[in-house]
């Protein structure tokens, strides 16, 4: 996040809303985050949803990713559902997942799933 910031880009943070959709929040390093029901740091409520634009990037998780880009999430949809609404807009969907989550087997796909462009491997540090 320190080098998206330093090229001053903007950073939008997921809230599941009270509709129980996921929407995405404005958030700079100043502003606070308050736990959700699942024990997630989310943007607080009243910070401003921001909507994607063309050229607009989105970087969403995933507990593995296969060599096909089918991601397979953590089974509520959230991700799904919003993707749905907004790939068109996106011009870069990357699915960020820590190792060894890179399955070399293709990963069961439903139609309505839609594929990440890039796989992110995050190093976790102990």
């Amino acid at each position: 996040m320190p080098h998206i910031l330093g090229i001053r880009c903007h950073i939008a943070l997921p809230r599941i809303g009270s509709d129980n959709e996921l929407k995405f929040h404005y958030w700079a390093p100043q502003d606070s985050l308050v736990a959700s029901n699942f024990g997630i740091m989310e943007p607080e409520i009243h910070a401003p949803i921001v909507n994607p634009r063309p050229g607009d990037v989105a970087v969403v998780p995933a507990l593995a990713i296969d060599v096909f880009g089918q991601r397979l999430g953590f089974g509520r949809g959230y991700y799904d559902r919003w993707l749905a609404r907004h790939r068109q807009d996106l011009s870069l969907v990357i699915g960020s997942v820590l190792p060894p989550c890179r399955a070399s087997d293709p990963l069961p796909a439903e139609p309505h799933d839609i594929p990440v462009d890039l796989c992110l491997t995050l190093e976790q540090s102990v």
